[in-house]
């Protein structure tokens, strides 16, 4: 009986160790706030107003300061507080973000902007009501230098010549690099709980498939497709005529990137200052 123990004993000392039962993962705890009803949230509108010189754009952008505090990213440092105002914008209601002197505005700087109205809204929800971002082609050409830059500084540090004339040369992959550094900025200033309002000049490109001649903003195409994508309302701007008052259009036109994702302005909207629009799209149906 002795043998038949100590056999046995040897026997469960030696058999491998069976592994503990594992303890059941724990389940991620919720979040609150995570999910919100899509009836009832507040609709922020995400607007491009294009067009050529003088056509009334930045004017009507700048008019969403009667209804509250806007950040205008001045990448044209032309605003004039006293020709604004004559024009129904409120001066007190408008913070400018411009480019330094003698320079223009980089990413860092943008992203930073981007932090800040992002912060103070967390704060206070009422801290901004609109960002206005004055105008595209001047930022997106901003960007591009800065890319360029950035390219010509960086091969210096790596030891290749760059004399003082090919500094100023812009190559393709620049273009792609301020592409992709809008797209990032774009992105995250229109997931901001305020109105978003981007300004651009005209462009007349010649459709390659139909021959048609065709406008849309004036910035590189791919950029181009990126903002009419992802803001709701694409309006061409039109100055005022002899037979016309001062409008723009949002649909029935073929020729012109326009559009009306929210479906409750009309083909033709005279006076399109940016608070009479908001109005028009928040109203109850």
């Amino acid at each position: 009986r002795r043998e038949e123990t100590t056999v046995a004993k040897i026997q469960r000392t030696s058999a491998p160790a069976q592994p503990a039962a594992s303890a059941p993962a724990p389940s991620p705890r919720p979040v609150a706030g995570l999910f919100k009803p899509l009836k009832g949230r507040t609709e922020y509108v995400r607007a491009l107003f294009w067009g050529r010189e003088g056509s009334g754009k930045t004017t009507a952008a700048l008019r969403a300061s009667r209804n509250g505090r806007i950040l205008v990213i001045d990448s044209e440092g032309g605003l004039k507080a006293d020709a604004l105002e004559r024009l129904g914008v409120d001066p007190d209601r408008v913070v400018v973000l411009s480019p330094p002197m003698g320079g223009s505005l980089d990413y860092e700087t943008l992203d930073a902007a981007f932090h800040q109205v992002k912060t103070d809204l967390a704060a206070d929800p009422d801290s901004w009501y609109a960002v206005v971002i004055d105008s595209l082609t001047e930022l997106v050409a901003a960007l591009v230098n800065f890319a360029a830059d950035d390219r010509v500084t960086k091969a210096r540090a790596r030891g290749i010549q760059i004399d003082q004339v090919a500094q100023f040369d812009t190559d393709r992959g620049d273009y792609g690099t301020a592409s992709k550094m809008f797209r990032d900025l774009l992105r995250k200033f229109r997931t901001l709980d305020c109105h978003l309002i981007v300004t651009a000049l005209e462009r007349r490109t010649v459709d390659a498939d139909t021959g048609m001649t065709v406008y849309g903003p004036e910035v590189p195409p791919a950029v181009s497709s990126d903002v009419r994508a992802y803001m709701d309302e694409v309006l061409h701007f039109r100055a005022a005529s002899d037979d016309k008052p001062f409008h723009a259009v949002s649909g029935g036109t073929s020729r012109y990137h326009v559009k009306d994702r929210s479906g409750k302005l009309p083909t033709t909207i005279d006076n399109p200052f940016f608070d009479t629009i908001a109005d028009l799209i928040n109203k109850e149906n």
